[in-house]
């Protein structure tokens, strides 16, 4: 059971890491936007 918990919060982190992935990368759709040094 632990380890079902610990794989859910993976994927949430996962899944909000690449959500600020996603929204910085729209903020910054300059050619900036290639050196985006996004902290994953």
């Amino acid at each position: 059971m632990k380890n079902y918990v610990n794989l859910y919060l993976l994927t949430e982190q996962l899944a909000q890491a690449t959500a600020n992935f996603k929204n910085r990368w729209i903020i910054v759709r300059k050619p900036v936007g290639i050196k985006c040094n996004c902290k994953v």
